[in-house]
């Protein structure tokens, strides 16, 4: 079986509703950042655009999960329509870099408000 990273920042973390129906697999999850802007759309769930910037963290989880797992998420983000995926660097709490899959959305909702500690709760 093969084994992906996904970063999650949103309703697909721990104790959030999406995380048990799509992520009932996972093998590892830890906590973790990565470089990013994150945006509160309005709509019950989160969204990160990329950014370069040291100052602008997203604090989420790497989810280790199956391979054959990821088109039900996909499909539950509205990819490629309302996120798209790509593939990042993020940092574990130990300090290690991995790469992990993640969704991003180039387009925010008209309401949108930022979200300057980077945690959606």
């Amino acid at each position: 079986m093969r084994e992906i990273r996904l970063f999650v920042y949103g309703t697909l973390k721990q104790g959030f509703e999406n995380h048990l129906p799509y992520c009932r697999n996972a093998m590892v999850i830890e906590p973790a950042v990565c470089l990013g802007v994150l945006y509160d759309t309005g709509a019950g769930y989160p969204a990160m655009q990329p950014s370069c910037s040291c100052e602008n963290i997203v604090r989420g989880e790497i989810i280790t999960i199956p391979e054959a797992d990821l088109g039900a998420i996909d499909a539950l983000e509205e990819v490629p329509v309302l996120y798209r995926r790509i593939e990042t660097d993020c940092c574990l709490d130990s300090g290690t870099t991995v790469k992990a899959w993640c969704y991003i959305m180039d387009e925010l909702p008209e309401h949108s408000t930022y979200i300057a500690t980077g945690y959606w709760a």
